[in-house]
């Protein structure tokens, strides 16, 4: 029985037709979306997490902020200090998910959903806007 599923290329591709055949034990999302709303849900109540693709696969557009530090500092990063920074970001967010989806009592998609949003309203009150 496999430990862990990570649907990485089609959106949708695990709906509520063949979510109950599912056998792992955790969902990676590394592609768009590729588990339906009604699918997470049964997946959920039966025990199996899913690690959203809003962090699962990040490091796409994580390495491209961190390009353009490098171009706004006119600043060369090696390899190793790319993802040694990668890593660290990710392992960041994704204890950041765990802590918040205890405290909320949610799904992982939920907890980062709600950090991203934190970083938002720290970010306009930082700015003045409210």
């Amino acid at each position: 029985m496999p430990i862990f599923l990570v649907p990485a290329a089609v959106q949708s591709v695990i709906g509520e037709e063949n979510a109950p055949r599912i056998k792992a034990k955790l969902i990676i999302e590394a592609a768009n979306g590729p588990v339906t709303p009604k699918a997470e849900q049964y997946l959920l109540d039966k025990g199996i997490p899913v690690i959203p693709d809003v962090l699962a696969n990040v490091g796409g557009a994580t390495v491209c902020h961190f390009e353009r530090i490098q171009g706004l500092t006119d600043e060369y990063w090696d390899l190793e200090r790319v993802n040694g920074q990668l890593k660290e970001w990710i392992l960041k967010a994704y204890d950041k998910m765990l802590k918040t989806a205890k405290e909320k009592d949610s799904s992982y998609r939920m907890a980062v959903w709600v950090n991203a949003l934190l970083k938002i309203e720290a970010s306009v009150k930082k700015r003045g806007w409210v």
